[in-house]
Parts: structure tokens; C-alpha cells; sequence
């Protein structure tokens, strides 16, 4: 398996995403989708990203 290149324009600590650059804490997406389930959403815990995949 190749090394991900990683996007030095978006940040992420979340290693147990397929995305995430081993190497780097990056993700190796060109772009990724934030969303919320909340209607009014006040803080970083009410939101999510939407393009994260399970390494598993």
C-alpha cells in the first residue's frame, strides 16, 4: 500500500480514520464534508465530519 499524501490544509488527530496520514497529523483528502445533527450547533462538539471512514 502506498503512503497517503498528506492535505497540509486540513489538520486531524483522528488515527482510526482511513483518511488520516499515517506519518503526519493530516488528513489525505482533497476536501472533506462537515455536518451537525443539531439545529443550532454551538461548539466543536456539535459537529462532525462527514468524510470519515472506519479503518476497519
Amino acid at each position: 500500500m502506498s503512503e497517503k499524501q498528506p492535505n497540509s490544509c486540513i489538520k486531524c488527530n483522528v488515527i482510526s480514520c482511513k483518511n488520516h496520514c499515517n506519518s503526519e497529523n493530516f488528513c489525505s483528502l482533497s476536501s472533506v464534508k462537515i455536518g451537525t445533527r443539531e439545529s443550532n450547533p454551538t461548539g466543536c462538539r456539535s459537529v462532525d465530519c462527514e468524510s470519515f471512514e472506519s479503518k476497519n
